[in-house]
């Protein structure tokens, strides 16, 4: 059997940022995730680990498997690589594989864009995107949908700053560097590190902001503060999940002694009921439907 590939240029090619929204809005209304689907897998592998990821809808079966090997960079290898298999539902026959960093890429950008679409941000707003990684460069891609008056990156070091600008320019984008002072004026800020320590407090921000936090997935390492938690309107993917992985949520209901998650995605996305002012917060940790969705979505796009 011959499956057709997708690399990664293939996968971003084949849908925009609109689309990619637009799908995986449909996804929710049309076809809602099992609430019993199997949760993903990490398997320890001797120089790093495996996240296995699978979900079925409607119409498809996927799974996606990833390495993640944090020493790769040194040997000017991706920290993260993988593939994408879909699947036929009813004959389960495959169709075809993607590469699952970029799907990961295209569909993390994408949920954080559904998010702050329905928590009600400003015409034209100021983004600034904390991070200089696929993701950061892949948000400020996604972010363009918002129509933003300004896009603006930190960087933690001025080569990363650079290299990230060149990226960007490469892609067509429109970006410039500032530093951490940014944060203040910002009408939503886009957490796109590997930190694992806060790196937005309360009083870095305005009370009137939109903070989305994609970077971490382990109880132990967040990117906001418990102040800030603590302050927000709090969405989730799963409550169940962000209580699992996410140090974010973790961290904050165990420090603070109290839930702080006010919502979830599809409840939002089916009920629009977010506030319009004030400090709204979306942490992310991912979900197999999310890929399965754009997988889909991107493969029904080619030609």
């Amino acid at each position: 059997m011959t499956l057709p590939y997708l690399d990664a240029a293939g996968v971003r090619g084949a849908i925009s940022p609109e689309a990619a929204v637009a799908a995986l809005r449909e996804r929710l209304l049309a076809d809602p995730p099992s609430a019993d689907r199997p949760s993903r897998s990490f398997i320890p592998a001797r120089r790093g680990e495996l996240l296995v990821m699978p979900d079925e809808s409607a119409s498809a079966v996927g799974m996606k498997i990833l390495s993640i090997a944090r020493d790769n960079p040194a040997r000017n290898l991706p920290a993260i690589q993988g593939i994408y298999l879909l699947m036929d539902a009813e004959t389960l026959t495959p169709q075809a594989l993607l590469d699952a960093a970029e799907l990961t890429c295209v569909r993390t950008s994408a949920v954080s864009m559904l998010a702050v679409t329905h928590l009600n941000p400003p015409t034209r707003p100021h983004v600034v995107v904390v991070g200089t990684g696929p993701q950061a460069l892949a948000h400020c891609h996604a972010a363009g949908l918002l129509e933003p008056s300004d896009m603006c990156v930190i960087a933690r070091t001025p080569d990363h700053g650079e290299a990230f600008i060149e990226s960007a320019r490469q892609r067509g984008l429109s970006v410039r560097l500032v530093d951490h002072r940014a944060l203040t004026e910002a009408d939503v800020i886009l957490c796109c590190t590997t930190s694992r320590q806060p790196i937005v407090t309360s009083m870095d921000v305005k009370n009137d902001v939109i903070i989305v936090a994609i970077g971490s997935h382990e109880p132990s390492a967040r990117e906001l503060a418990t102040d800030l938690m603590d302050d927000a309107f709090v969405v989730v993917e799963s409550r169940e999940n962000a209580r699992r992985e996410a140090g974010d949520i973790i961290i904050a209901e165990h420090e603070g002694g109290r839930h702080v998650i006010d919502a979830t995605i599809d409840e939002l996305v089916k009920a629009n009921s977010a506030p319009r002012t004030g400090r709204r917060v979306f942490k992310s940790v991912g979900d197999a439907w999310e890929d399965l969705t754009i997988a889909q979505a991107v493969v029904d796009n080619v030609p």
